[in-house]
């Protein structure tokens, strides 16, 4: 999520929404909250949907390659001419009340929704979720995904402060899944949580990694209550990771609960087309994902906190990775990030994306070379990310180079080695 002008309260966005004359209050939205895994959940649950026949709208950040990416109807972006429309005609309005990034591109989401006349939007919070400027909508479903530290100068230094955030976004006399696997949080979602019918998912739904690669996971799927007619089933996945069955689980409930609403049933068929049409259908990149070009092999991840790096390297010492290029914010704890990648073996390189939050190299090479320099370690700074990425593809060793951080590093890489075409 951006940082610009941030404003960690719902009065301007409520404001500006009056003024465009309440769309967010004509129509069903999906809403979820978490650390980790908001995103895959947001954009299987959106294919399901959409796959289902519903004129499905999902708001997302940040972005990969293009800030259309954030908006999407049935999986097109929110087209230029839109966009451009709506920023003259409220231009003054933004310019008066001091509207922020976040707050103008949420109302810029719920407006167009609304315009489109989209059956159900699915949005994923920008930060926290109480205070965040998605919070202003009714959801008939909340979802909470993992939950990790992250934010901390805006939700608090401990686990149970940032979930007691993510609990904001969820309303009395609503459902609400929680597929966080900390048995120690669950005690806190059951008291904070009051006048809704709250779902652990693993207390609903049964799954079963059958084989995992680089391209692909393929998994058993069933629901627990048997009363659903849904038969165990396998699915394809085009994604890396078992977290991803965990998102995918998670999607699968929660379309199950909507299209009960709905009076309609979930389709093995559909649902299946829809986890392999992941990406046509959402834009959902840069999650481990496998580019190949020439004789260059790249995995990029928008691993941007500790948990997820820590995941993130934890899958890829299956693989062989022959260099590592790696860059973070300025409000990301650093000092564990490196901790966890003090573990790898191949050479590493700090260097950032041309974005002014980015954290400076020399800092993170600094720390590391304090703490965890060993003999026979290979790391490197460069400033430039054109540069860094050249001294890794100059490194003869076979495997990949893995570019892994933020999303603005790995968007600015993909841009930089021209792989936007591998992109679809």
């Amino acid at each position: 999520m951006e940082r610009t002008g941030i404003k960690y309260d719902l009065d301007n966005i409520r404001k500006f929404l009056h003024k465009l004359g309440d769309p967010h209050k004509k129509l069903k939205f999906i809403h979820i909250a978490g650390t980790n895994g908001k995103g895959g959940t947001a954009s299987i649950l959106a294919s399901l949907l959409i796959e289902h026949g519903f004129k499905t709208g999902l708001y997302t950040s940040p972005h990969i390659l293009k800030f259309n990416e954030r908006v999407q109807v049935n999986g097109k972006f929110i087209p230029d001419n839109y966009i451009k429309k709506f920023i003259d005609e409220n231009f003054t309005y933004i310019k008066r009340e001091k509207t922020s990034f976040f707050e103008v591109t949420t109302a810029l989401a719920f407006k167009y929704f609304a315009d489109k006349k989209i059956d159900i939007g699915v949005i994923e919070v920008g930060l926290g979720g109480r205070l965040d400027s998605t919070n202003v909508i009714n959801p008939v479903l909340s979802i909470i995904t993992q939950i990790g530290i992250d934010h901390t100068q805006y939700l608090g230094k401990t686990l149970q402060s940032i979930a007691k955030e993510k609990i904001g976004i969820v309303k009395n006399s609503w459902d609400a899944i929680i597929s966080d696997t900390n048995k120690n949080l669950h005690s806190l979602f059951k008291r904070s949580i009051q006048g809704s019918r709250i779902y652990f998912l693993d207390e609903h739904i049964k799954t079963n990694i059958i084989k995992s690669n680089l391209d692909e996971i393929e998994f058993s799927f069933q629901f627990r209550n048997r009363s659903i007619q849904f038969p165990k089933t396998e699915f394809h996945l085009p994604l890396t990771g078992e977290h991803q069955v965990r998102n995918a689980g998670t999607a699968l409930l929660a379309a199950q609960f909507f299209l009960n609403t709905q009076n309609r049933k979930l389709s093995v068929q559909k649902s299946r087309q829809a986890l392999v049409s992941i990406k046509k259908n959402t834009f959902y990149h840069g999650r481990f994902e496998n580019i190949n070009k020439n004789d260059s092999k790249f995995i990029f991840d928008v691993s941007h906190n500790s948990d997820a790096i820590k995941l993130t390297l934890s899958i890829a010492s299956r693989y062989p990775v022959k260099s590592v290029v790696f860059g973070l914010m300025k409000d990301k704890d650093y000092k564990k990030a490196l901790e966890y990648l003090s573990s790898i073996k191949s050479p590493l390189f700090f260097t950032q994306p041309k974005y002014f939050r980015s954290r400076n190299p020399e800092n993170l090479f600094r720390y590391f070379k304090q703490n965890y320099f060993r003999p026979g370690f290979v790391v490197f700074k460069e400033k430039k990310l054109d540069d860094a990425l050249q001294r890794a593809l100059g490194i003869e060793n076979e495997g990949f180079i893995l570019i892994m951080g933020s999303f603005f590093l790995v968007s600015d890489a993909i841009k930089i080695l021209k792989l936007e075409k591998y992109l679809k």
